[in-house]
């Protein structure tokens, strides 16, 4: 039995050309954690940014420009499914929302440092609803 679960999904469907079919899928992931268990605050975190440079390379639509619109999808299923949205992408980006070029060395994956500020931001912002 858990009272918090966190979800985070969707890098990897950024290129997708049905965003419904992203958008449905995950709220049946939500769903099925609320079968299983029902007690449990959910939580949905941001897609995080990538580097300028990945962005720019746009590969399967992996840019800074679908990952907003993703994360905006996001905000919305997190209040239809009445689950906590977390923009975990705000502290994990550069003035231009981009990945810091320092955070990963591919540009995609963050590093220990960055998952450190990751953490702290979920130590944070990850409050249970009653607290």
């Amino acid at each position: 039995s858990y009272d918090r679960v966190f979800l985070i999904f969707g890098e990897n469907e950024l290129g997708w050309p049905n965003t419904q079919a992203f958008y449905d899928g995950y709220g049946e992931v939500i769903d099925a954690v609320r079968e299983r268990q029902p007690e449990a605050a959910v939580y949905i975190q941001s897609i995080l940014p990538v580097s300028q440079e990945v962005s720019e390379k746009n590969i399967d639509c992996t840019n800074n420009e679908q990952i907003l619109k993703f994360n905006e999808m996001l905000k919305e299923l997190a209040k239809e499914k009445d689950a906590i949205y977390l923009d975990v992408a705000s502290v994990m980006m550069d003035e231009n929302g981009n990945l810091p070029e320092d955070a990963a060395v591919d540009g995609i994956h963050p590093g220990s440092k960055y998952y450190k500020i990751w953490a702290e931001y979920l130590e944070d912002n990850a409050i249970l609803p009653q607290e």
